[in-house]
C-alpha cells in the first residue's frame, strides 16, 4: 500500500517545514510506502489541493494543512 499526503499552500507562513516533517514521520511510523506532495501556487488552496491529487500516486490520499501536524497514529 502507498499513501499520498498532499500539503496545499499559497505562501509559507512559517509552519510548512513542521507540517512536512510530521507527515514524513507518520509515514515512517506506519511502515508503509508514502509520498509527501507540496502543491503551491497563487491560485488558492483548493486549486493546489486539486493539483496535488492529480500528481498523487498513492492508493490512499489525504491532505494536511500547512499549519497542522499529522499525528503518528494517523
Amino acid at each position: 500500500m502507498k499513501i499520498s499526503i498532499i500539503i496545499p499552500y499559497v505562501t509559507d507562513r512559517g509552519y510548512l517545514a513542521d507540517a512536512v516533517e510530521s507527515a514524513e514521520k507518520a509515514i515512517k511510523f506506519s511502515n508503509v510506502k508514502g509520498e509527501v506532495i507540496l502543491s503551491q501556487s497563487e491560485n488558492g488552496v483548493s486549486y493546489n489541493l486539486n493539483r496535488g491529487i492529480e500528481r498523487a500516486k498513492g492508493e490512499l490520499i489525504t491532505y494536511l494543512c500547512d499549519d497542522d501536524l499529522l499525528p503518528l497514529e494517523s
